[in-house]
């Protein structure tokens, strides 16, 4: 496989080193070296060459765009789920972002594809993601059963949940990505 090729699947090595049997992980060290699964594209955003997702660096750069208010830089805001979802699309109406105007929520998987459980979030990806919070984002998820209600996600490993439920009229943080493998609904 060509790891140099944007937009397809090249997983990490998990780090371990050591073999303790024939065929184990450490014999191996499968996979591609961490270094070199993020990429900052210089314009704001960050692709993740392990999922081919491109994400926004720091949406508290963004000021204020449509009426909602992302924030001052080094300060990112928080929002309603719904306020996130409009504050997007107003993002995508008035220009996008690098370049891009096909910005949306990312879905559980795709937020927990950048929790990396043996590193710390913010001391492993700082130059990656800008003013990361060590707290929650929306997700587009939502529970089958509770439509008042949203999944949240946590990029950075703590003894906290993962992806915890919150109501849609809470504040969380918003990290909008682009990109992926998207059902149409044309």
């Amino acid at each position: 496989m060509d790891n140099e090729t944007p937009n397809r699947l090249w997983l990490p090595r998990t780090g371990q080193v050591t073999s303790y049997a024939d065929g184990d992980d450490g014999y191996y060290q499968a996979g591609n070296p961490r270094v070199t699964r993020f990429v900052d594209n210089g314009n704001g955003t960050v692709s993740d060459r392990a999922t081919g997702l491109m994400w926004d660096q720091d949406p508290s750069q963004h000021g204020t765009v449509g009426g909602y208010v992302w924030g001052t830089p080094g300060t990112p805001a928080q929002f309603s789920w719904t306020d996130a979802l409009l504050a997007i699309a107003a993002l995508n109406a008035n220009g996008g972002h690098g370049g891009y105007t096909d910005w949306r929520l990312p879905n559980l998987r795709e937020g927990l594809s950048i929790r990396d459980e043996k590193f710390s979030y913010t001391t492993s990806y700082p130059t990656f993601f800008l003013n990361a919070a060590a707290s929650y984002y929306w997700s587009s998820t939502t529970p089958q059963t509770y439509i008042t209600y949203a999944v949240c996600y946590r990029p950075s490993p703590t003894n906290y949940p993962a992806a915890p439920y919150a109501k849609v009229t809470s504040t969380v943080y918003v990290r909008p990505v682009r990109g992926g493998r998207l059902n149409s609904h044309a």
